[in-house]
């Protein structure tokens, strides 16, 4: 007859916490890294990604500031369309249109 070990609830509260990774997880409750897998697999935490919302263009003006700045010193457009956000780049103007 084989003895299983037991989860303890601190053990669970670890395993649950998807920002380690599983041999990390394995090293901190003195498990295999093959077990944490399983036990998470088991869990269903895997395969279940969080949505994160998207961010909105106000949030990254810096992403923004150098793809245009790039295109604007390679000269490879003349205007950028994207969505409903349209960059001339000839006159350096950027049009929203709603």
């Amino acid at each position: 007859m084989q003895k299983f070990k037991h989860y303890t609830k601190a053990d669970l509260k670890i395993i649950k916490d998807m920002s380690l990774p599983d041999d990390t997880v394995a090293t901190l409750i003195d498990r295999t890294k093959q077990a944490i897998y399983c036990k998470r697999w088991i869990m269903g935490l895997y395969g279940k990604k969080k949505r994160q919302p998207k961010t909105p263009v106000s949030e990254t003006p810096i992403q923004v500031k150098t793809v245009v700045d790039h295109i604007i010193k390679t000269k490879q457009f003349k205007k950028l369309v994207v969505g409903n956000i349209t960059i001339d780049l000839e006159n350096q103007v950027v049009t929203i249109n709603m």
